[in-house]
């Protein structure tokens, strides 16, 4: 350690310099007696005291940023909500309750959102359920499996009060016997789905239908048929579609990303009309795919960037709102910010979760959050961002978890 003796008659020409602060005094006394300063410990002071930006809880990687937990490497260290979780996917916060999808072990859960407490069971015999979306009063998931048993490709829901299914329903499904339906929007009374698969392997004998499609479903009695098409059929959006990945809707349109084709597509909801059109064109892949009611927000995996857009769409090709980000997954956005998770290729300990104040992103994205495993959903409220993640095994994990931060 360093130090400095300065002559106490000296002190009156440092008086404004902070890192002579009080506390750090030592051996003050009257007239010309000596006092040392510890020089090194003073790197960084907030409100005329020295702190430690990297590890203060009340001063943590900038001044006067508080932290409910610890902060370690000048972030703040998350809230655990949850944890042993078998790779959690999509998360949901409503009213103080948080619900999350467990991929692994074919469950959706509820919590507290605020400790985690309470968790239990919201819905079992899932099979892979995976993206989430509410109406305000239901909650409506995706089981993106494809195989011949139900309830393999399907769209669940759940009533928050907890009422049960109609009478005679096996499962909560508002249409089953899809090829791996994944991203789920609902808007205006209507669901609106991506599948992901070419093939059909449901048990009513579809092979052909709904493959690599954007769907819809009324939420008032859904698309529980067993037949391929007909009334009371799912109504297909755009068909023929190359790698579907995320769907949003707003009041005018539905969106969703083609990863395959490097493009993300819209067209007027709920019937289309028209057709799809190219909303935007990239060179990466887009992912996850957001409406605000004025801008759309994508994330591009392969190229690590975060788009918007307004919803008149994106002339040319875009610029990037933030670059450089390590595999960005799913956004969450609200009128201050969105929220990425970097999954960053699954490894353990690399992923992240930044910040882009809107509306530009100005001095770029910011960290929140570091060495995490995978971190896959992630959902705001005004206070907290939440997010799962997977684990470190991928969709095999018995690792993972829910986590909450403050947010700035």
């Amino acid at each position: 350690m360093r130090r400095v003796a300065v002559a106490a008659l000296a002190l009156g020409a440092l008086a404004g310099c902070d890192v002579y602060g009080p506390a750090l005094l030592v051996d003050a006394g009257a007239g010309d007696a000596v006092v040392e300063a510890d020089v090194d410990a003073c790197a960084s002071t907030c409100d005329g005291k020295c702190v430690d930006l990297t590890s203060d809880p009340s001063h943590c990687g900038s001044c006067d940023n508080v932290c409910e937990v610890g902060c370690s490497g000048g972030l703040c260290e998350p809230t655990v909500l949850a944890m042993g979780l078998s790779a959690p996917h999509g998360v949901l916060v409503d009213g103080s309750s948080l619900y999350v999808a467990n991929h692994g072990s074919i469950t959706v859960q509820v919590m507290s959102k605020i400790d985690g407490t309470g968790l239990k069971l919201f819905a079992t015999s899932q099979l892979f359920p995976d993206r989430l979306a509410t109406d305000g009063t239901s909650l409506f998931w995706t089981d993106d499996a494809n195989v011949p048993t139900d309830p393999g490709g399907s769209i669940e829901f759940g009533a928050f009060s907890l009422a049960e299914c109609a009478p005679g329903y096996t499962y909560c499904y508002d249409a089953r016997n899809l090829p791996s339906p994944y991203g789920i929007a609902v808007q205006g009374g209507t669901i609106f789905v991506t599948t992901v698969d070419a093939t059909n392997d449901g048990p009513t004998g579809c092979a052909g239908a709904y493959t690599s499609s954007v769907l819809s479903c009324p939420v008032s009695g859904g698309c529980v048929v067993s037949a391929c098409s007909g009334p009371g059929a799912p109504t297909v959006l755009a068909s023929g579609q190359t790698a579907l990945a995320g769907i949003a809707a707003d009041a005018t349109n539905v969106y969703w990303a083609d990863s395959g084709a490097h493009v993300v597509r819209f067209c007027p909801q709920p019937a289309c009309t028209g057709g799809p059109e190219v909303f935007a064109q990239i060179a990466g892949a887009p992912f996850d795919v957001v409406s605000d009611g004025t801008h759309v927000y994508f994330t591009d995996r392969d190229g690590g960037n975060l788009y918007a857009c307004p919803i008149s769409g994106c002339s040319g090709t875009p610029t990037p709102l933030a670059s450089g980000l390590a595999q960005p997954t799913l956004v969450a956005v609200d009128a201050k910010a969105a929220y990425v998770t970097l999954y960053a290729n699954g490894t353990a300990g690399a992923g992240s979760i930044v910040s882009c104040a809107l509306p530009s992103c100005t001095g770029g994205p910011v960290t929140v959050a570091a060495k995490l495993n995978a971190p896959y959903g992630v959902a705001l409220d005004s206070t907290y961002v939440y997010w799962a993640e997977e684990g470190t095994s991928g969709i095999s994990s018995i690792d993972g978890s829910v986590s909450k931060l403050r947010r700035p």
